[in-house]
């Protein structure tokens, strides 16, 4: 038994248009932007990691990524964001990782770029005004005054300290114990003289 398939033309039909391994596999990002400030480095599809600072008043940015294949899924901070489109990221003072992940039509193969967006510490270390339970604040408040004296009572044993920040981003403190603006501390008192020192950075 023998066969001749010397002569034989057989074409069997693909539709390369169908099947791009290349997109089908392809996780990179086209363009990334921050709404307020330039990331570093530059942009570049390869590169994952880069920085960004903004100024203190600065309370969230804008970000937009565009994947390279508008067919892959993009997620920012963990949420489904469309590409091209841009999504408000809040920011603390201080360092604030954001997490663009592209995963590509193969629904496998992802990458992770990350802007580490740093707000600046708030430079206003100012009071927006200071509360005592008993007496009265001598002289009056006023955010530019330090120095302050109060009188109470022999019987009184405790007064309560309350600080509202100037800028609800920076730090208080009142005796040493960290507080929240707003927040009431009841201290001892001793008879006589007592110093209560209440630090804002």
């Amino acid at each position: 038994l023998s066969a001749d398939f010397s002569g034989a033309n057989r074409v069997y039909p693909t539709d390369a248009g169908a099947f791009d391994s290349r997109a089908f596999y392809n996780a990179d990002l086209a363009g990334l932007t921050l709404g307020v400030s330039a990331i570093s480095p530059a942009f570049a599809p390869e590169t994952l990691n880069y920085t960004a600072n903004v100024s203190n008043n600065i309370a969230s940015v804008k970000v937009t990524p565009q994947s390279a294949d508008p067919a892959a899924t993009v997620t920012l901070n963990g949420a489904d964001v469309m590409p091209g489109n841009s999504s408000e990221v809040p920011l603390n003072v201080g360092e604030n990782t954001v997490t663009i992940r592209v995963t590509a039509k193969d629904k496998a193969t992802y990458k992770d770029y990350k802007i580490l967006v740093t707000r600046a510490a708030s430079s206003n270390a100012n009071l927006s005004d200071l509360v005592v339970s008993s007496g009265l604040l001598s002289p009056s408040f006023n955010e530019e005054t330090l120095n302050y004296s109060v009188a109470v009572p022999n019987s009184q044993n405790e007064l309560a300290v309350s600080a509202i920040l100037g800028d609800q981003t920076a730090s208080l403190k009142i005796a040493g114990s960290s507080v929240s603006s707003g927040s009431t501390r009841d201290l001892p008192l001793s008879v006589g003289t007592n110093t209560i020192a209440i630090e804002v950075t």
